[in-house]
């Protein structure tokens, strides 16, 4: 059985009546919910849907995923998923992914008591014994004391 549904009909559920007859017999009446001259009638209800549409740009570093649905992305590109929902109705979600590389590693060189990083294009922070030093954000820091100390590098919010 085929029928259209116009293109103004609402989303949601809606009621649907089949009516059919014998070959030949002709239509008792010109209104499809008055009484039939033969064959039989069936009331339905039926769920209309209008597809929704997404799109997302999220950024990750690199060995980070996106999951969207039961799909799992790690690579950048575009994806397009089909979800759908449990009264059956579908979203398309287009996932636009970009995926930065992680820094390398940071190489400290040390000259008297100055520590440098020599990477650039990165933000830096500074560590003594493993505790953030404050406001020390640049790529070299002059050590005040002995002791342990580390830089960590970002680079478009990978580390």
């Amino acid at each position: 059985m085929n029928f259209t549904i116009s293109a103004s009909a609402l989303s949601g559920p809606t009621g649907l009546r089949v009516r059919s007859r014998a070959s030949g017999n002709p239509n008792g009446s010109t209104d499809a919910c008055s009484v039939f001259g033969s064959g039989e009638t069936e009331d339905y209800t039926v769920t209309l849907c209008s597809t929704n549409t997404f799109s997302q740009s999220p950024t990750i570093c690199n060995g980070q995923s996106v999951t969207v649905g039961s799909n799992t992305y790690t690579t950048s590109g575009t994806y397009t998923d089909n979800l759908t929902s449990a009264n059956g109705c579908d979203s398309l979600v287009t996932t636009i992914l970009t995926v930065n590389p992680n820094p390398a590693k940071p190489t400290i060189s040390q000259s008297g008591n100055i520590l440098t990083c020599p990477s650039t294009s990165v933000t830096y922070q500074w560590y003594f014994n493993d505790t953030l030093i404050v406001s020390a954000n640049n790529n070299s820091y002059t050590a005040t004391q002995s002791g342990n100390y580390k830089v960590e590098i970002d680079s478009n919010g990978c580390k």
